[in-house]
């Protein structure tokens, strides 16, 4: 089922609970009102005689509000306060109100880790609400956390990613939320706007360290590089690639080989990896290493993989290297089906595997 049909479906259901059950709570005698101290009891009258006297000010009713809720949580009373401050909710005629109380009855069913009902209840609140503060933070502010907790709604997760980035960027790591929103667009097959998601991460980075040891900043520059790279290195088929690669050398044809060659974190290496070194492709010089000797093996290499391949070549002019891999790697990009499932030449691997 479609994501967004099943949030609907979701949220119909819980609209149809709460609505029956605000219909026979109406038929209740209000035993919930009743605490069992004399001190609770006296404060409640006290409070229910003040609903009449509520006027348009806003910060008046909102006081109210918060007596009610702290004399009801002391109680030990959450259930009945939620029934209590959901029924004046529905039925209250000041709008902007009911939005504070159904925030507060949200916020309630949060604590008790009912995440799906708390965003029903989150979903009732009104803009108009949110410069509203509430444990000294805006309600705005706090919905938004909130809601991209919930992962199995992406684009709710993201809308909301984007409201934390424009409106509360002082309050929040902007980083990490950005990496979470390039993330969900890559979910979305959004690479466009995954990328210069990414490429505003780089921005920022420019100019301060990042709280996030997790985020790979090395990989996000590889994603944007190959994301504006040409891409023409890469071959669907992986034979075909290699009778190329071939063909090149045969010839020494210098700049023919190179346009087969990883534009993206071409990697030399030893199987062994207590032997690594930083050579680079250029720095390797192939064309000063070739001769009318080389020999490429027919076959792949056993350990070779649907994704990672291996192929054996021999007498390149490098004393004490003589015995070269060709690493192939298989390209996982569904952002693009031209290229993606096709194979680049990655790398070239030194020593022996086992």
């Amino acid at each position: 089922m479609n994501k967004k049909l099943m949030m609907k479906s979701f949220f119909l259901k819980i609209s149809i609970v709460l609505m029956l059950f605000s219909l026979f709570s109406c038929k209740e005698k209000t035993p919930y009102y009743q605490f069992a101290d004399e001190y609770q009891n006296s404060k409640w009258q006290e409070l229910q005689s003040k609903i009449t006297l509520l006027q348009k000010n806003l910060e008046e009713k909102i006081e109210w509000a918060d007596e009610v809720y702290l004399l009801f949580m002391e109680a030990d009373k959450k259930e009945e306060l939620v029934q209590y401050f959901t029924e004046m909710a529905i039925h209250f005629k000041d709008d902007i109100f009911s939005s504070y109380l159904y925030f507060v009855v949200s916020d309630i069913y949060w604590g008790m880790e009912k995440k799906e009902i708390s965003l029903y209840y989150i979903t009732q609140v009104k803009e108009e609400i949110f410069p509203v503060k509430y444990d000294y933070q805006e309600i705005g502010f706090l919905i938004s956390l909130r809601k991209i907790k919930f992962d199995h709604y992406q684009q709710l997760k993201l809308d909301n990613c984007h409201i934390l980035i424009t409106e509360y960027a002082d309050l929040i790591d902007d980083v990490q939320v950005l990496n979470e929103m390039a993330a969900l667009y890559k979910e979305q097959f959004d690479i466009k706007n995954a990328i210069a998601t990414m490429e505003k991460i780089l921005k920022i980075t420019d100019n301060k360290k990042i709280k996030d040891h997790n985020i790979n900043l090395a990989k996000i520059r590889e994603e944007i590089q190959f994301y504006h790279s040409s891409k023409d290195w890469i071959y669907q088929d992986l034979q075909e690639l290699i009778n190329k690669i071939k063909s090149a050398i045969q010839r020494k044809n210098r700049k023919l080989l190179d346009s087969y060659v990883s534009d993206v974190d071409f990697q030399i290496k030893f199987f062994q990896t207590e032997m690594q070194f930083n050579w680079t492709y250029r720095e390797i010089a192939v064309h000063l290493r070739w001769n009318n000797n080389i020999v490429f093996s027919r076959n792949l290499e056993e350990y070779s993989n649907e994704n990672e391949a291996f192929l054996e070549t021999k007498n390149w002019s490098l004393r004490q290297m003589r015995v070269w891999y060709f690493y192939f790697k298989r390209i996982n990009y569904p952002y693009d089906e031209k290229i993606d499932g096709g194979w680049e030449w990655k790398g070239i691997y030194f020593g022996n595997y086992y």
